[in-house]
């Protein structure tokens, strides 16, 4: 499955945002779709900073369900990550 595009795991019973590391063997990964986990919706607005935080630059995800990743989301990644690492 290195081929991997669009992936979705909507409406599961996922509880945990720890398992977003194990989408980095998903290289191609360009949709992710996770809504209606509790995860997800725990995390709820800060769910797009987060993937990014996890599987940034090695998975260059496009969307979130249907929430584009844009340039201002990667630069807010970025002093995310800055902020992470000194803590």
């Amino acid at each position: 499955m290195p081929q991997l595009e669009h992936f979705d795991i909507g409406a599961n019973a996922i509880t945990s945002a720890e398992t977003i590391q194990k989408l980095k063997v998903f290289t191609k990964l360009k949709n992710f779709i996770a809504a209606g986990n509790p995860f997800a919706d725990e995390l709820a607005d800060k769910l797009k900073g987060e993937l990014l935080f996890q599987l940034y630059p090695v998975v260059k995800l496009k969307f979130i369900g249907d929430d584009e990743i844009t340039e201002e989301d990667l630069q807010a990644w970025k002093a995310e990550r800055k902020e992470r690492l000194k803590a």
